[in-house]
């Protein structure tokens, strides 16, 4: 029997050394191009993000699911100034017009003057622990310059005239988000009303890159589709992230490189964390097809917003309050998935 697909391994640090050669930074592009031509998903090592930063990260975020449920309940999602930022009790992240068995504290970028605009209000922080907000927003400050540096190395991997200006530009002013995941087992008794078998229903992400860091002890959860339809393990590797590409780079590369389809499924018997990063086009950016992606039989995709992909995406069925009826099923305009 053949040996399971495992993701490539892609080393970035090439694009973080001023004084790397062009020769090293042209074998990274290189592997890039592989990685996102054939998954759309891969490990990145060399990102310099420090080991014991990602591991307070990840502790904080059990700190916070630990807490009692009212005072989690207290920076609500649906109390916060624009609706998306906060915490989300069990249930209440929706993929595929089915509640996910997750709970979730989602942060994005704050803008100044804070209204109830769409992804323009103030961020909402737990008085605990108290140390989350000022590290959250350092491991943050780390991760952009990875961020910028793999949007390079994509733009140059594609060989198309302009195309690593092209990345460059549409993550000049980038917004972000950062979201801690809780995933309970799907054993727990309290999961009777909630989608059975599956912890996040199958998606892709919406706008630019995914850095995903998790549990490296809980295996067997993230699952990736392949080309053929088959899913394969993206289990966490130690000191690496698991890396996707998200809606926003089908539009930019003309489906040359497309996000990936993936799922959660925690098999396992104890509370699990995750922490995507994603690192977003600017917010107002409008992002067009590449010259030189396309082919005679591959049109031209038509430019998207990814401002109102994002908004389609949040508020149009993404978070449901418990005791409300899933009404619902939010579609993908650019993936056609979750």
């Amino acid at each position: 029997m053949a040996e399971p697909a495992s993701l490539p391994v892609i080393d970035i640090a090439p694009y973080l050394d001023p004084e790397s050669s062009p020769a090293q930074r042209a074998a990274t592009a290189k592997a890039v191009d592989n990685a996102c031509r054939e998954y759309g998903f891969f490990y990145l090592v060399g990102h310099g993000i420090d080991e014991d930063l990602r591991q307070e990260m990840l502790r904080l975020g059990h700190e916070f699911f630990s807490l009692p449920k009212a005072e989690k309940e207290q920076i609500s999602i649906f109390n916060s100034m624009d609706r998306v930022r906060g915490y989300g009790r069990l249930g209440e992240n929706v993929t595929s017009g089915k509640r996910d068995v997750l709970e979730g504290y989602d942060i994005y970028r704050e803008y100044p003057d804070p209204s109830s605009e769409m992804l323009r209000g103030a961020q909402v922080w737990p008085s605990r622990p108290a140390s989350l907000k000022p590290t959250v927003l350092h491991y943050v400050s780390k991760l952009i310059p990875v961020g910028k540096a793999l949007m390079r190395a994509m733009g140059d991997a594609l060989g198309v005239e302009n195309g690593a200006e092209r990345f460059e530009e549409i993550v000049k002013d980038p917004f972000w988000g950062l979201k801690f995941n809780g995933y309970p087992p799907l054993s727990t008794p309290d999961l009777s009303e909630q989608e059975k078998g599956i912890s996040c229903g199958e998606h892709t992400d919406y706008g630019g890159l995914t850095f995903l860091l998790a549990d490296d002890h809980i295996k067997s959860a993230l699952e990736v589709e392949t080309k053929d339809g088959d899913w394969i393990k993206a289990d966490p590797l130690p000191g690496a992230y698991v890396v996707n590409i998200g809606d926003m780079v089908n539009v930019l590369t003309n489906n040359r490189y497309t996000a990936t389809v993936h799922r959660v499924i925690h098999r396992g018997d104890t509370h699990r964390v995750s922490i995507p990063f994603f690192f977003e086009p600017s917010l107002t950016t409008l992002i067009k097809p590449l010259e030189g992606c396309g082919d005679d039989s591959n049109n031209p995709r038509d430019a998207a917003s990814y401002y109102e992909h994002m908004c389609h995406m949040l508020y149009d069925g993404r978070f449901v309050e418990s005791g409300k009826e899933v009404t619902e099923v939010l579609v993908n305009e650019i993936s056609l998935r979750g």
